[in-house]
């Protein structure tokens, strides 16, 4: 996969950037340039040849498809626009990020599972992390927590959340199954990103093609209605403290007078 390499003085930062540029066009390209083969391998697009056995879900690398589209517009667009699309047809069966074995027998955990902590639950990392309950901007308010269980498909799903905020790229995912596609573990690639999120019940669906046209809805100059890369910075009196936000949104980590000790 390609990944931005580390920059040392400024001109061969810019260097290694252009590099990476060229190295990335080798997989992606305007649709102006590729419009004609892309059309040709969606439309040959077929179902895959290899047997799944009936009592088992089809293997699935959702983690690694998300880690090589990540890797691929952080090495060559790099605080650009940019979207990540992701169509689920099901949970991440195998490799980062799986949620669920590919056993049919086997459901995919739930609320009363995580209760129970019974053996659904065995992709799910025994740790928890304290929450901070309270209002946007607090008067110094009492803060409530609450504890609640953190996967290591959830640890590696929010840690590409991070990358896409810091590379200003936004993550939209279609969930079009009937079985779970594990979209908990996954909340923070739209919820820090400002993606889309839609729930169908099948690609054919209306729901899921009215609104994956409307995604791409333009203005009267045909630009597209999207905005990346927006900061927001709050400047409170000394009587109040920020802590948190409501919204798609991601803190900058800038450590300021203003905030609150806790966060939501």
């Amino acid at each position: 996969m390609l990944a931005p390499s580390a920059g040392g003085a400024a001109g061969g930062a810019k260097g290694q950037g252009a590099a990476a540029t060229r190295g990335a066009a080798r997989f992606l390209l305007p649709v102006a340039e590729c419009f004609d083969s892309f059309y040709t391998i969606l439309e040959e697009l077929q179902r895959d040849s290899w047997p799944c056995a009936a009592d088992q879900r089809p293997p699935r690398s959702t983690g690694v498809a998300l880690s090589a589209a990540v890797s691929l517009l952080e090495a060559a667009h790099r605080n650009f626009g940019a979207r990540i699309m992701m169509f689920l047809g099901g949970p991440c069966t195998q490799g980062p990020g799986m949620v669920v074995s590919n056993q049919k027998e086997e459901t995919i955990r739930s609320h009363h599972d995580m209760e129970k902590d019974n053996n659904l639950c065995r992709f799910v990392k025994k740790v928890t992390r304290t929450l901070t309950a309270g209002i946007w901007v607090a008067f110094f308010s009492r803060m409530a927590t609450q504890r609640y269980r953190c996967s290591q498909a959830t640890k590696f799903y929010d840690e590409y959340a991070n990358k896409c905020v810091a590379n200003g790229h936004a993550v939209d995912l279609y969930s079009c199954a009937l079985d779970q596609c594990g979209v908990m573990e996954m909340r923070k690639l739209v919820n820090q990103t400002g993606g889309y999120f839609l729930i169908a019940e099948a690609f054919e669906h209306p729901t899921f093609k009215n609104s994956l046209a409307k995604s791409f809805a333009s203005d009267d100059k045909q630009n597209l209605r999207m905005g990346f890369g927006a900061q927001m910075d709050v400047l409170t009196s000394r009587e109040f403290k920020v802590c948190g936000a409501i919204g798609p949104c991601a803190s900058l980590n800038k450590k300021t007078s203003c905030e609150y000790s806790s966060f939501i």
